[in-house]
Formats: C-alpha cells, structure tokens, sequence
C-alpha cells in the first residue's frame, strides 16, 4: 500500500517523531527518537485509505461534510525553492513536475540537510486547511480526502462521522437544546452547506493559531536546555 502511493504521486515529507521524557517538575530533560517501523506505516497506510474511502463514499452521497484539503503550490514559491535546492549542490530540473519533485526529495534521504530541505519545501507549499469542497490534497496525491480516523481528537473528524453514520446527534443551537437528548426516532441532523462552510473555516483558523501558537513555546523550553543539539537519542 505504501509503495502504491509513492508510485500515485505521494511526496515524503515525514519527519523524525520525538518521544519528550520530562522530570517530576515537568520539564523536559530527553529527547528520544522513535522508530517509523513497519508496524506504524502498516496503520498510517490503513488510516490513509479509510479517510480516502469516506471522503469517496459522502462526495458520491452528495452529502455536505468538511475535506482535508491541500491545493496546489504557487509555481513561484517552486521556483524559489528550486533555488535553495541549487545551492546545496543538487542538480534540480522543474519541481511543478511532480515526479521531479519525488526524485529531489528521494536523493536528499538520509542527507545532513534532509530535514532543512523539507521544511523549506513545506513553506514553499500552501498549508492543509479544511473546506466543504474536495479540493484534492496536493501532499498525498489524492483527489478526495478527509479526516476520519480520529473522532475523539478532532472535531473535523467528529462531523465527518456524523455525515456518513447520520446517527441523529444534535449541534446545540441553544442553552435549552444543550441538555436535551435528541430521540432516534426524530430525523437526523443534517447541516446545511452554509453551516458546514462556517465549521470548515472556523476550524482551520483554530488549528492554524494553535500551531503558530505551540512552535514558540515548544522550541523555547527546549533551547533552554540545549537537548535539540544534544538530546535526540537512537
């Protein structure tokens, strides 16, 4: 399944995962690496196909949910990029080819600059937002995609889940409906495209000011501690 999607189109743009070990004040005192093994690709893979397959199955319903969406660069921002790769020292033809692109990025694995070139070529690309329109994802070399996976973590997720079981779960619109339980035998909640546009767009901004928000602070505590140059351990 992997080796498939890499073939579709899929660019590698995984980092390292970091495992944080703190004290008992809670600061952290080690950075440990964790391994991307076959056991966590095998469920990465099966995570990818079943949001693929819902964002398949409600496009084909007509019915109104929000996608993960991540559209096509800005060539401009690709030709810059280009530019970055070049004085690394690669031979770098036009990365808008997206087979191109793969090639760069296969020859920088397990380089010294690897992970420097890849965060450059994420702030080349647009960021992943969400929107009621299947507007493709860029990233992963799909058509429709959307987050399903993980209901109790994001609330994207959480209205997808809604949409494809149509289980009748309300959205309190008052005070008075917050405490109501909503009898299954009523016709189920089905918000309308406005409705799903309003979540979409409110969502987004939130997970974007919550990442801008944690990069700070994250990086902070750490320098503080100096562990990016000396903690990571294998």
């Amino acid at each position: 399944m992997r080796r498939k999607r890499f073939e579709h189109g899929a660019l590698d743009l995984d980092f390292p995962e970091v495992k944080v070990w703190v004290d008992t004040d809670g600061k952290p005192v080690r950075l440990e690496r964790v391994e991307n093994d076959e056991s966590h690709q095998l469920i990465e893979e099966f995570m990818l196909a079943a949001n693929e397959a819902v964002a398949r199955e409600l496009k084909k319903r007509t019915i109104p949910t929000i996608y993960r969406v991540h559209e096509n660069p800005d060539p401009e921002k690709l030709a810059e990029y280009r530019e970055l790769a070049l004085s690394f020292g690669y031979k770098v033809g036009d990365l808008t080819h997206r087979a191109e692109l793969q090639r760069f990025l296969a020859e920088t694995r397990g380089k010294p600059e690897e992970q420097a070139l890849k965060v450059g070529l994420l702030k080349s690309l647009k960021r992943a937002r969400y929107d009621p329109r299947p507007l493709g994802h860029y990233g992963l070399a799909k058509t429709n995609y959307l987050h399903f996976t993980s209901p109790i973590r994001r609330y994207a997720d959480l209205v997808v889940h809604r949409a494809l079981g149509r289980d009748g779960t309300p959205l309190p619109s008052s005070p008075a409906r917050n405490a109501e339980r909503r009898s299954r035998s009523e016709p189920p909640y089905l918000p309308d495209m406005a409705e799903i546009t309003s979540i979409a767009e409110h969502i987004s901004t939130t997970e974007r000011n919550a990442a801008n928000g944690n990069s700070p602070a994250v990086s902070r505590r750490f320098s503080e501690r100096q562990l990016w140059t000396s903690g990571i351990t294998d």
